[in-house]
């Protein structure tokens, strides 16, 4: 079962956002495909969120309530191949290792060598730099202090500061949801530090032998030394050591995924979208490209939604 339908996931959003009231995790039925979901007080499902990022069918379902549609859910699952696939409209990419494909972690190093040959031997390098200029390196596959917790939120927050979109760890309800989920041993907090100084951090949520790569931050001040891919790597090769199932990159087209993955699960919107699905949709694939040509447009549009966005996440803070 996938991350986002895990009893470990839903019953904690539940918990975090919609304290004190009843909800249920029942199964919907959208094109024919069962889906499990949180319900909030009788209310209509909730199937998108500022941490929530797609939906996959559940196999073996009962009778489930039939529901319009989707905002992101899968559509297809392939193996990739050399070349990087091309995908339909309105579609996006969600990247996955499934590592029963590799039987040792040497095979996995040729893998992503495979596709871009330099990368080894400059990780190799990388390391050796940061033991030089800043000390030993250190890494841990879940280290629950609470200064990390904290050094993610503020390197991530700078991050969204830096990149004009909306921070959501200003919403205490979005950072409340990763403690809950790692005190509960849901969430694995992986780091990687040279000497005593912390370099880099990762959520991941855990659940049936899956590994969903949720949260990065790395300290800025060192982003020569990449740590964040370091770490990713030694988060690799421990998973594989732990006999996990996959290592889900989740949505996005960042080209280190790409490097690693060796399947791909492609989301978009299900059944009949929603008004907003619609919008967002059209938004992304028509509108977007034309004001990206515009670079004014862009910017004050791009400052429009972050203002909207940080208003919605406020005003859900303050039901809690």
């Amino acid at each position: 079962m996938h991350w986002f339908s895990t009893d470990a996931f839903l019953s904690t959003f539940s918990e975090v956002y919609f304290p004190g009231e009843s909800c249920r995790i029942g199964e919907y039925r959208v094109a024919g495909q069962a889906y499990r979901l949180l319900s909030p007080g009788g209310r209509a499902p909730v199937t998108s969120g500022a941490f929530f990022d797609f939906l996959a069918p559940v196999e073996g379902a009962g009778p489930a309530e039939e529901l319009r549609g989707l905002p992101h859910a899968v559509l297809d699952t392939f193996p990739l191949g050399e070349e990087r696939p091309s995908l339909p409209p309105g579609t996006e990419p969600a990247p996955f290792i499934r590592w029963e494909r590799f039987p040792d972690w040497p095979a996995f190093e040729a893998h992503f060598a495979r596709r871009r040959s330099s990368l080894p031997r400059d990780s190799r390098q990388k390391r050796r730099n940061i033991e030089k200029d800043i000390g030993p390196l250190r890494f841990a596959w879940d280290d629950g202090r609470g200064e990390v917790f904290e050094q993610c939120y503020a390197w991530k927050s700078a991050q969204y500061d830096r990149t004009g979109v909306v921070d959501h760890f200003a919403s205490e309800p979005n950072r409340e949801l990763f403690r809950r989920l790692h005190a509960r041993g849901h969430l694995v907090v992986s780091t990687l530090s040279g000497g005593d100084r912390l370099l880099a951090v990762h959520f991941g949520g855990l659940a049936a032998e899956r590994v969903y790569s949720w949260v990065a931050a790395y300290d800025p001040e060192r982003g020569r030394y990449s740590a964040g891919r370091l770490l990713l790597e030694d988060m690799l090769r421990e998973s594989h050591s732990r006999g996990h199932r996959e290592w889900d990159f989740g949505i996005g087209d960042s080209e280190y995924k790409w490097y690693y993955a060796s399947d791909l699960r492609v989301i978009g919107a299900l059944g009949t979208p929603s008004l907003g699905t619609t919008l967002a949709t059209a938004a992304k694939t028509r509108l977007k490209p034309l004001l990206q040509r515009h670079a004014a447009a862009f910017e004050a549009a791009r400052r429009v939604r972050k203002r909207l966005l940080e208003a919605r996440d406020a005003l859900r803070g303050g039901r809690r």
